[in-house]
């Protein structure tokens, strides 16, 4: 497959902004780092749909305001629209592209990280040792690159050598927090249950009060919130003390009261 995005290429043009604050460096060795801040304002109720092409980066994305999107597939069905809340972040390799349908504006910054760097940032000292991958996140809740992110709002604006050489440093923290928090390596093991976070439960129920007159499934669910279905049912009870199932049979009991 061709590549036909870089990380020395800013993402600003897929939303039509070709004058968006673009930076990009060389952290190590060579890998490329990119940051850019996306400030697209959606126009009409329309939804407007979205493809970044493929490429051999991961993107991280970090949102400044809440927007609301869907992910669209290769055979053009699409997910259910989520809240990706003020603060949260999303990790997403696009070494297949992604396509997805915008709801609302869209307050971010954006950053490209080449796999090769994350390669090069795991050699470091006290790195990872294992395999140098990171797991695709959606809408995590992040306190750590939520700062180291927006700490680079200001390099944005001054764009002068004295950004470049900061903007290296807080390049290398935000790919080994990624490798410490993020690496495949991290992912659960069989028969564990990480917390459901307050910011993630309240997304989960905010989304099945939307559709809670639809035929919606506890994997519906689950999907919306970006975790496996296992895993948020447990998750869930465990934040409640009652399975999704059954706070959603609750909430349908009290809008048929209120509807006589």
């Amino acid at each position: 497959m061709n590549r036909t995005h870089a990380t020395n290429e800013p993402f600003g043009p897929v939303f039509g902004l070709d004058d968006a604050p673009f930076l990009s460096i060389r952290p190590l060795d060579g890998a490329c780092f990119s940051v850019e801040r996306i400030d697209y304002r959606h126009q009409g109720p329309a939804p407007r749909t979205f493809a970044i092409p493929p490429a051999d980066i991961y993107l991280l994305m970090l949102y400044l305001g809440d927007a609301y999107h869907c992910d669209i597939a290769a055979d053009g069905s699409a997910s259910y629209v989520r809240r990706f809340g003020a603060g949260s972040v999303c990790v997403i390799d696009l070494h297949n592209g992604v396509s997805f349908r915008l709801h609302s504006d869209l307050r971010s910054i954006a950053f490209g990280l080449d796999h090769a760097l994350i390669e090069e940032v795991s050699g470091l000292p006290q790195a990872p040792t294992a395999a140098a991958k990171l797991r695709c996140r959606r809408g995590d809740y992040d306190a750590e690159l939520r700062n180291l992110g927006t700490s680079v709002l200001p390099l944005l604006e001054a764009q002068d050598a004295v950004a470049q050489a900061t903007l290296r440093h807080i390049a290398i923290a935000i790919c080994a927090h990624l490798l410490h928090n993020h690496a495949l390596t991290t992912e659960p093991q069989p028969g564990s249950c990480a917390p459901l976070p307050a910011l993630r439960e309240k997304d989960a129920r905010d989304f099945m009060m939307r559709h809670f007159a639809s035929d919606i499934s506890v994997a519906n669910v689950a999907a919306a919130v970006g975790l496996s279905a296992g895993h948020f049912s447990k998750a869930f009870k465990s934040a409640t003390g009652i399975t999704p199932h059954r706070w959603l049979q609750q909430y349908r009991a009290v809008q048929d009261r209120a509807a006589r």
